[in-house]
């Protein structure tokens, strides 16, 4: 929640409206809501990836975050 935040979140959106096909926003976004340990954050910014610009990646990230998150249901139901 410090000043690297406050920097980060508008670069990740940037990058999802620059690159609306591609994954790489998505997955920023959703790493710097893990980081802040903002779990459902970052589920959230990978399944609108998903959604958006689908990839192993984000797939991969979203199935760790979910097991990581001990949702397991949602991880398998995932893979």
């Amino acid at each position: 929640n410090g000043p690297q935040f406050k920097r980060a979140v508008p670069v990740a959106r940037n990058l999802q409206a620059e690159r609306p096909g591609e994954s790489v926003g998505y997955i920023y976004a959703g790493e710097i809501e893990a980081s802040r340990k903002n779990l459902d954050g970052a589920a959230a910014a990978y399944r609108a990836g998903l959604v958006r610009a689908p990839s192993f990646e984000l797939a991969a990230k979203l199935h760790g975050l979910l097991i990581e998150a001990r949702k397991t249901g949602e991880a398998e139901a995932l893979a």
